[in-house]
């Protein structure tokens, strides 16, 4: 770029080259080069080449917004910012400017902890409410079936219903008597609550370890443990080393337990209805074989006869002693009506036993009756009660 002379005092002359250099701040510099030419005392005069710099302003800089606090070599290209006042030392990040921080966090913390202490307490009252509730109003499927959902609903997704098992069968071996409907109950609520036997059997072992001290409520659920969950799952039930005694006394209390809880079916169902065989269903939940089924039903029936005879008998004799002594001949002695007693028809062929009221063969055991274990007709049962 040629450059016009400058007329001055000192006097421009010659052509100048420019070049333009540009800062890694993004700042124009214009350099020049040019000649001036000095007179000297004498009338000498002599030429000295100048450069010459320029540079634009801070002020018609478009793209920048002016700083009290930001100040910017020119001649380098480089800004320098300050903190405070010019001149001051700068001032660094301190504790003290980390205390309100610190509060903060801290506050945000303890609230959470205390929110999930509460959540945690609440889950642990509404798991404790369904084991009552379960236990105590819950001796249909319906009402189980009910009271579960609503609980479900409250609790959340099914990441306690473990504890919900848990909760139940503690209340219910704790509070009842073991008895076949105890035995179903348990199968509803593990039904209900999706409860596989290797969860139910971690179950049943804490419940033990919990309830350790009480010899008859560990019997109870080692009772309904071992009609409930499977032989591989069985294996990891650790309620008989448990007990203070040996496996022989275990398994004598067991079998009691068993005999006792059957024979109360046996009676409901000859009270209810009138039955003739040993209840099957019973059998089948308390995991009888059908020949021990029949042994104890027969028991029963044989009891209940010989009560009644006994009663007939006694009641005779107090007959006969109020007429030897004289007492009330002039009132009419009212009969005692004698009390339909059971018979005991057993069959040849296979050996199976029938028991029907006196009285009330003809409904039970017709003339068209065949054996229900081995088919043999009427004429191959004989009558026990004759025979004794």
């Amino acid at each position: 770029m040629d450059m016009a002379c400058f007329v001055g005092s000192w006097g421009w002359s010659g052509a100048g080259q420019q070049r333009c250099v540009r800062s890694t701040r993004s700042v124009v510099r214009w350099h020049m080069t040019a000649k001036r030419r000095i007179s000297m005392p004498g009338g000498r005069e002599i030429d000295q080449e100048v450069e010459i710099v320029a540079q634009p302003s801070p002020a018609i800089q478009p793209m920048r917004r002016p700083s009290r606090n930001t100040h910017e070599d020119y001649s380098t290209g480089v800004q320098e910012q300050e903190y405070g006042n010019p001149g001051e030392p700068t001032r660094s990040f301190g504790f003290w400017d980390a205390v309100p921080v610190i509060c903060l966090l801290i506050a945000a913390g303890g609230i959470g902890y205390v929110g999930a202490k509460r959540f945690v307490q609440r889950q642990q009252d509404l798991v404790t409410q369904y084991g009552e509730d379960v236990a105590l109003y819950g001796n249909t499927y319906e009402n189980m079936r009910e009271i579960t959902r609503t609980f479900k609903k409250k609790l959340g997704p099914g990441v306690l219903r473990g504890q919900m098992f848990k909760s139940f069968t503690r209340e219910l071996f704790t509070g009842g008597v073991m008895s076949v409907e105890t035995i179903e109950r348990v199968q509803d609520a593990k039904e209900l609550l999706k409860i596989s036997d290797s969860k139910a059997v971690l179950c049943f072992n804490e419940v033990g370890l919990e309830v350790r001290s009480q010899p008859s409520v560990l019997g109870k659920i080692l009772f309904a443990a071992e009609r409930i969950l499977g032989a591989k799952a069985l294996e990891k039930l650790e309620i008989r080393k448990m007990f203070r005694y040996g496996s022989s006394t275990v398994d004598d209390l067991q079998r009691s337990v068993l005999d006792r809880v059957y024979r109360e079916a046996c009676e409901h169902a000859l009270d209810e209805e009138e039955a003739t065989m040993a209840p099957a269903r019973e059998a089948d939940v308390l995991k009888l074989s059908q020949g021990e089924a029949e042994s104890i039903f027969r028991s029963v029936v044989l009891e209940r006869q010989r009560l009644r005879e006994e009663e007939a008998a006694k009641a005779l004799e107090a007959e006969e002693q109020a007429l030897s002594s004289g007492e009330n001949l002039e009132a009419p002695v009212e009969p005692i009506e004698q009390q339909p007693t059971v018979h005991a028809y057993q069959c040849l062929d296979c050996g199976y036993t029938l028991f029907p009221a006196a009285g009330r063969e003809f409904k039970f055991f017709g003339s068209d009756f065949a054996c229900p274990q081995c088919g043999a007709s009427k004429d191959r049962f004989v009558d026990l009660n004759e025979e004794e």
